[in-house]
């Protein structure tokens, strides 16, 4: 594990929550020969495609992952005991909120951001329990100062999920052509040009490609109340060679690479009102990253609402205006340490809410 300092500013900007219901969910990053949408709801998107994630080159080429033809009983995921049987499933009908007889409800779609995360929350129940599986996307780049690198980030997690749940099956339908390097895939077009690249975290325990299916069993790493089943970080390459390159040196190299995506409950804000904000620290990398602080300056026209900051295993401090004792001067700026190390693939999310001035 490499220890650095880091240190993330997110400004405190009014943004949208879009229900899926009244707009696409979709969330679109664009790589210098590609331009790459991940479907929150892809049966909203194309129904003759229904495409889940999806690379367009400029030469026209499509390719990624969906469900066109796939069977909706068949499972896209499962989630398995130690000794590997299946205790539950989620099918592809399911996934897609068109089936909800069977213990899996879709509860919500949202896009949230400028665009640039959605997430699909499905409710798993069954006779001794009931548990959250999340299905988010992420993307992520810093065009003005290049340090976040352009990246698409796929997580699948649950939520108070049963302990005897100790891995999962997902199955990822593919169109193109698509092959597996040590833990990622490549999948590409008929001209093979210009590949998108998948790679995988927590390492895969199996990963193979079967006709048009690529099966990844991953064990669960569980934290406080979530475990990861699966975290998928896109990139892009301009030639097959360069690919393969990527996928082959993903275990060898040690970047550390946080993303900062701050979202609000509200779409506009009167004065009076309050407006809850949530800060999204995501690790894009693929090295544990440590001594992480989340600084959130509040910006002019907004009051801190005291008492209202919180982040599970954080450390929060403020920083004040001058003000005479015994008074404490008005909050400028919030900072959570986070206690422990941020794994590739995890995120946190810390919260606070402003009063509009």
């Amino acid at each position: 594990m490499k220890k650095i300092p880091v240190l993330f500013i997110a400004m405190c900007v009014i943004l949208s929550l879009v229900n899926a219901q009244q707009k696409q969910a979709s969330v679109a990053i664009s790589f210098p020969q590609h331009i790459v949408e991940y479907f929150a709801q892809p049966a909203t998107a194309n129904a003759a495609l229904l495409p889940l994630l999806q690379a367009k080159t400029k030469n026209g080429e499509t390719f990624g992952l969906n469900f066109q033809g796939v069977d909706g009983n068949a499972p896209f995921i499962e989630l398995l005991d130690a000794s590997g049987k299946v205790i539950k499933g989620v099918s592809v009908s399911e996934f897609l909120g068109k089936s909800s007889g069977k213990g899996v409800k879709l509860i919500s779609s949202t896009v949230a951001g400028s665009g640039n995360r959605a997430e699909n929350v499905y409710e798993i129940s069954s006779s001794q329990n009931k548990y959250l599986l999340i299905v988010s996307s992420l993307a992520t780049s810093d065009k003005s100062t290049k340090e976040i690198p352009a990246k698409l980030l796929i997580r699948i997690v649950l939520r108070n999920n049963p302990s005897t749940i100790s891995s999962a099956r997902i199955n990822l339908p593919f169109f193109g052509t698509a092959e597996t390097k040590a833990n990622g895939f490549i999948i590409s077009g008929k001209k093979s040009l210009q590949p998108m690249v998948g790679y995988i975290y927590p390492k895969a325990d199996k990963l193979t490609v079967e006709k048009k299916n690529i099966s990844v069993v991953t064990t669960l790493l569980k934290s406080t109340n979530e475990s990861l089943l699966l975290s998928l970080s896109i990139d892009c390459a301009n030639t097959k060679e360069e690919a393969i390159a990527m996928v082959e040196s993903i275990d060898k190299k040690n970047e550390n690479n946080i993303s900062i995506v701050t979202v609000s409950n509200k779409e506009s804000a009167e004065p009076a009102d309050t407006v809850t904000y949530q800060i999204i620290c995501t690790n894009i990398g693929n090295g544990s990253v440590s001594d992480i602080v989340v600084t959130n300056p509040v910006s002019t026209g907004f009051l801190y609402l005291d008492g209202s900051a919180s982040g599970v295993e954080t450390q929060i401090s403020f920083d004040r205006s001058s003000a005479a004792a015994p008074q404490l001067g008005v909050v400028k700026t919030i900072k959570w340490k986070l206690l422990k190390s941020l794994n590739a693939g995890e995120e946190k999310i810390v919260t606070f809410k402003v009063i509009v001035q």
